[in-house]
């Protein structure tokens, strides 16, 4: 019966779709908005942080799940697991398909805060996958936690096993990471790699087999705080000059604060702290993208100058945790 009203409700409102969930004993945040024709299913326990979206024809089936704040589950994306979690300020996108194709007491998927999986990913979670902060999974990269097709009888290598990656770490494009993998902290794998053993925090790899190319000291400079506001400067300058193709708006102010002391906001704009502290009044409209902590707030300035900004340092890798008043 339970899924039944789960099912039929999935043309409706989102307010009315909230109040129905809850009423069958989920927690839901403020700001929740469901996609007409999502379809969400759970037996035990659903929670939903406040600001999440899912998207239209997309589906969540499981026995419990949560979901962080200001997350983002895209249209036609299909997650369908029995255990799931997912951190603050995550993105699921187009066309993924995170699934438990054989089911047991072990499948389960935790996903930290931060991680962008981009469209068209595949993610097998017979056996557990994490992934942890920051990582992003590139379009059509695919996650597998089981190998079995071919009878053992036969002689065949059955293999189920936990896959775990680790913080900050890139799958570039076209990733397969096979069952029992473990990737360290801070590693990139290339395009196209074939990944079938574990990989060292840190590190390039590529080919099929996957294999070290490159060391963090090698391809990674260190800068210093000259250059990090020289490269923070050119990139806001680089959005003032294109945000009218981007969005047809002029650009507002966006201020670099770099100074020790905590700075007064003078006047309605974005500021963009580096290594530094703010001291701001209780009104007033401005948006703060601290780097150094990684978060970011909005008070009261446009959203869509607020998420044209965010997007567009995140182009560079620069991303943040949302804090309230968004």
């Amino acid at each position: 019966m339970k899924n039944a009203i789960l099912i039929a409700s999935a043309i409706l409102p989102s307010p009315i779709r909230v109040l129905i969930l809850k009423a069958m004993g989920a927690n839901i945040g403020v700001g929740v908005r469901l996609g007409i024709g999502s379809l969400i299913i759970f037996k035990d326990k659903l929670h939903i942080g406040k600001h999440t979206k899912i998207g239209s024809a997309s589906v969540l089936i499981c026995n419990e799940a949560e979901i962080g704040q200001y997350s983002e589950i895209t249209p036609a994306t299909m997650i369908q697991v029995p255990k799931v979690r997912i951190g603050r300020d995550c993105k699921i996108s187009f066309g993924s398909i995170i699934r438990s194709g054989h089911t047991t007491q072990r499948s389960e998927l935790v996903i930290g805060d931060l991680v962008h999986v981009f469209p068209f990913a595949m993610i097998d979670c017979s056996r557990k996958v994490e992934i942890q902060d920051g990582t992003g999974i590139g379009p059509h990269c695919s996650i597998f936690t089981h190998s079995s097709y071919k009878s053992v009888l036969q002689g065949y290598n059955v293999t189920y096993a936990d896959v775990r990656i680790g913080s900050r770490v890139e799958l570039t494009y076209n990733v397969f990471v096979a069952p029992g993998v473990s990737i360290g902290d801070d590693a990139i794998c290339a395009y196209g790699a074939y990944v079938n053993k574990d990989v060292e925090p840190g590190v390039m790899v590529a080919g099929m087999p996957a294999k070290v190319k490159r060391t963090r000291d090698q391809f990674v400079r260190n800068l210093d705080q000259s250059e990090k506001i020289a490269t923070l400067d050119a990139i806001i300058e680089d959005y003032r000059n294109n945000i009218q193709i981007l969005s047809g708006r002029l650009p507002i102010d966006i201020q670099i604060v770099t100074s020790e002391e905590d700075y007064i906001i003078p006047k309605k704009a974005a500021y963009v702290l580096l290594d530094s502290s703010l001291r701001s009044p209780n009104s007033g409209t401005f948006a703060v993208f601290d780097v150094t902590r990684g978060v970011a707030y909005n008070r009261g300035l446009d959203k869509a100058d607020y998420m044209g900004i965010r997007k567009y340092l995140s182009r560079y890798g620069i991303r943040f945790l949302s804090e309230g008043g968004e």
